[in-house]
């Protein structure tokens, strides 16, 4: 039996000066639904936090054909230059020499939505439906074994309710949000690292539209990403039994909120998570 496990992180958590904190690796449990996939999730029994990271070195994507509406591409397909935008944000955790991991680009695909058993780590951008709440701008769900190895990745942007543009650097976007920006954040998720506190960081926490410095890496984004995936021996990508338990994680990315506002949100997804999992 496959049990899901449906956690969300809330971009921006208050509107209030946070303290500088270190980078984290996305933790989670597989036999309870904590609120968010932060490095110390509330486990239930004895069991312990499981850190997520991938089996493999090299971790290959996929991007919906269709592209976004706010960037027309030929007979309906994703614009170049929006297909440019997307690989060169999965590049940039690909520029540390500290790792030898890497994002490969995998083509495009017809998918659209996310699938953890479909063997596609997708971007995609919604634009027909978004079932995740309308202030999400993006989503990134992430599927783990029971030992935190992440077997499929995939990410969705809010293009129903949110505009996305590529801003030149130095702002000027108004109210759109930043493809590289934006992606190069989610990126960060895929290959198992948290929000943080630190400023500046792409895995920052906090974000608005029309910023574009989470396109490049902070320090402690590199050391992050080499501390999780240093260089050394390549690994291979290991398949999972059949009857292995798999866990669900999701991060989602949200405009700024008020306290009052974040925290009935918090109180609304813990509920439905928990009653989600009582289902399964």
């Amino acid at each position: 039996m496959i049990r899901r496990l449906l956690s969300v992180a809330v971009l921006t958590l208050i509107a209030a000066p946070a303290p500088a904190y270190a980078w984290r690796q996305t933790m989670t449990c597989l036999t309870s639904s904590p609120p968010a996939p932060t490095a110390t999730p509330f486990c239930t029994g004895d069991e312990f936090p499981k850190a997520l990271s991938w089996p493999t070195n090299v971790v290959r994507y996929s991007a919906n054909e269709a592209g976004s509406d706010d960037f027309p591409g030929a007979d309906g397909t994703i614009s170049p230059q929006l297909l440019d935008a997307v690989t060169t944000s999965f590049d940039t955790w690909n520029e540390p020499d500290c790792s030898n991991f890497e994002f490969v680009f995998d083509g495009l695909t017809p998918l659209k939505s996310f699938d953890r058993d479909d063997g596609v780590n997708l971007v995609v951008f919604r634009s027909d439906d978004w079932p995740y709440g309308d202030m999400a701008v993006a989503v990134t769900t992430v599927t783990a074994k029971a030992d935190g190895e992440i077997i499929n990745a995939d990410v969705e942007l809010n293009d129903v309710m949110h505009e996305f543009a590529i801003i030149e650097n130095g702002g000027g976007g108004g109210e759109a949000w930043d493809v590289g920006n934006t992606i190069t954040h989610e990126a960060g998720h895929v290959l198992g690292l948290d929000h943080d506190a630190v400023p500046d960081s792409t895995m920052e926490f906090e974000a608005q539209p029309g910023e574009t410095k989470k396109r490049e890496l902070h320090p402690d984004d590199i050391e992050g990403l080499c501390t999780i995936y240093p260089v050394g021996e390549d690994l291979e990508p290991a398949e999972p039994p059949a009857d292995e338990k798999n866990g669900c994680c999701r991060t989602v990315a949200h405009p700024p909120l008020s306290p009052l506002l974040l925290l009935a949100l918090v109180i609304l997804i813990a509920a439905r998570e928990a009653q989600a999992a009582r289902k399964t």
